[in-house]
């Protein structure tokens, strides 16, 4: 099995030495060490599983340093290394760093954000290279070569990557919207989380609203509860097939939950966070 390739970018030579120390030689890491983030950088071409970076390097600023690995490899996990001793957690999610840590480094600390990266690494370049291939499946299976009509329809999933945005497909029954509707998902942020799909016209209209919204009621049990489609996606996609069957206060209720990313299942009274 491949060792996990490190990059450690730390200033101070004791620091950089022990650090390299504990990682190759206790971790059984690869690693490879840079002094200033300039050297990084042009090694950085291809990109390792982790980067360890000192947040107050000189020369070329860590956080220069760090925005440039993420422009160049947004999948990265960076571990910033830091000189203060207090670090306010809402600056890992303002920075996008995988954490933050001071030093001198607690190597227990270290060793639990690193396998937290490592997870976080794997995951990524695996849905990376789903992505790919879909899109390689996309243009191989669904665009025929002289259609400038589906063409355009790929070129149309392609601008929707990575963004999050309701899609509205249109076209006569039998010209693949629920095809598109799923290389959609199957091409987005999205592809690792359900894709449900509601046929409208094959529902009765008194059902339409549990299947979208789910049941519940003071007298049900838990356990008789009913999942809509629009929690059961959480995280994914819901396709409506046929939507214009919806009445206005459904089609309203639907745009609701859009917006607010919540929604309050039939016979309940209590909202639930939904984002689909």
């Amino acid at each position: 099995m491949a060792k996990h390739r490190i990059f450690l970018i730390v200033e101070e030579d004791s620091a950089r030495k022990m650090l390299q120390q504990k990682l190759q030689k206790a971790w059984g890491y690869d690693v490879q060490v840079f002094s200033h983030g300039g050297a990084a950088l042009e090694a950085f071409d291809v990109a390792p599983d982790v980067a360890l970076l000192e947040r107050n390097i000189t020369g070329v600023d860590g956080e220069d340093v760090f925005r440039e690995l993420r422009s160049r490899h947004p999948w990265l996990p960076v571990i910033l290394l830091t000189d203060e001793a207090d670090v306010n957690p809402a600056e890992i999610s303002a920075l996008g760093a995988s954490d933050i840590l001071p030093m001198p480094v607690d190597f227990i600390r270290l060793e639990i954000a690193l396998l937290g990266a490592l997870r976080y690494s794997a995951l990524s370049r695996e849905a990376h290279r789903l992505r790919e291939e879909i899109g390689d499946r996309i243009s191989s299976e669904h665009v025929v070569a002289d259609s400038r009509e589906m063409q355009l329809v790929l070129r149309l999933i392609e601008k929707l990557n990575g963004r999050e945005v309701p899609v509205l497909i249109t076209g006569e029954n039998g010209s693949g919207r629920e095809e598109v509707a799923r290389a959609i998902h199957l091409a987005s942020p999205r592809s690792a989380g359900p894709f449900v799909t509601v046929s409208c016209a094959n529902i009765p209209a008194n059902d339409l609203a549990g299947a979208l919204f789910g049941y519940e009621s003071a007298t049900m049990h838990p356990t008789q509860q009913q999942l809509g489609a629009l929690e059961e996606a959480n995280g994914g996609t819901v396709y409506i097939s046929e939507l214009a069957s919806l009445n206005a206060d459904l089609q309203a209720a639907l745009h609701g939950v859009i917006q607010r990313k919540s929604l309050r299942r039939i016979g309940g009274n209590t909202d639930y966070r939904t984002n689909v």
